[in-house]
């Protein structure tokens, strides 16, 4: 914000003086003693933020002495653009933007960073007789406006600013109860570590799980190598213990038509070599509930032999699906 002219109707010995376009940075105003130099200073900080009210029994401070309405106007450059702010002694003010927008004292509060007349008084435009008194400069008020300016400029004292940083840690982080936000980023944060740590087990076993991977289908390749090997042996079996009792009566019809010896009449006493054939099939019996058997317990090895291969086939299964995770 910056001051870049004034017009003042009446105060003190200043009547319809108007000053405009003033230049940016340093500008001196000089003149001997009456010349009007404090009177103006009172005026500038009157129109800013109101004038003081008047002693009882002495009227109102800086009378307009050569006539004109006891007040003015002065000219702002401001970031929101040009403003006018214009008050009169005992009256309100009057704070326009260029587009003739008119502003409240809360807005223009908020455009001087919350700066009060205090403050301006006694740190940006003070007289020789507030020089003097180096007491205001120790004022708790200024001290804490001066603070709250190097703060970003909201005009907040230091006890707010201090009564703000603690009700926000104390929403950020509850130690205590732990349901403050700092508390849930830390566990989301301790939750991320650990799964990173996991990832890096992970990636460093990877070569492992590959080299593991690789024997594993070596081993499958293998086994079912042996699977149709069994299977196709199985089946043989099978087909062989089908054909096995007509196999049999036809050795058995072969050893007793060997047996028989050539005779030019009827076999003689046919009942004892019924009994005989009877007793050469029960023997062939035997022999073919042992052949049996062994192929009973060919069958259970290779169930057992399916089991290891459908076991090791999981387990492959496994591994990939923790590889691909």
């Amino acid at each position: 914000m910056r001051l870049t002219g004034w017009y003042v109707e009446g105060f003190g010995i200043l009547s319809a003086y108007e000053v405009r376009d003033l230049p940016g940075g340093l500008v001196v105003f000089g003149g001997p003693n009456e010349a009007g130099k404090s009177t103006l200073l009172a005026f500038l900080r009157g129109v800013l933020f109101g004038f003081p009210r008047a002693v009882r029994g002495k009227g109102p401070a800086y009378p307009p002495l050569h006539g004109g309405r006891h007040g003015g106007r002065i000219f702002l450059e401001t970031d929101a653009g040009p403003i006018t702010i214009e008050r009169q002694v005992g009256r309100g003010s009057r704070i326009t933007l260029a587009d003739d927008t008119h502003l409240t004292d809360s807005d223009f509060q908020r455009l001087v960073g919350g700066v009060d007349a205090q403050t301006f008084r006694t740190v940006f435009a003070f007289s020789l007789d507030e020089l003097r008194d180096f007491d205001s400069l120790t004022a708790e008020q200024v001290r804490s406006r001066i603070f709250a300016a190097g703060l970003g400029g909201t005009g907040r004292s230091i006890r707010q600013v201090t009564q703000d940083i603690e009700k926000t840690t104390g929403r950020l982080l509850k130690p205590r109860s732990g349901d403050g936000e700092i508390n849930a980023l830390l566990s989301a944060l301790s939750a991320r570590e650990h799964d990173l740590i996991e990832a890096r087990l992970r990636a460093e076993r990877y070569p492992d799980i590959l080299s593991e991977e690789q024997a594993v289908a070596t081993r499958l390749t293998e086994l079912s190598q042996m699977e149709r090997a069994t299977r196709a042996e199985l089946s043989w079996h099978e087909r062989l213990l089908e054909l096995w009792p007509t196999w049999v009566e036809l050795e058995n019809d072969r050893t007793a038509l060997g047996a028989l010896a050539p005779v030019d009449d009827f076999v003689a006493d046919p009942v004892r070599r019924l009994a005989e054939a009877k007793q050469a099939v029960a023997g062939a019996a035997q022999n073919l509930l042992r052949i049996e058997n062994q192929l009973h317990r060919r069958s259970a090895e290779m169930g057992q032999l399916e089991a290891e291969c459908s076991e090791t086939l999981g387990a492959i299964t496994a591994a990939v699906e923790e590889q691909k995770g």
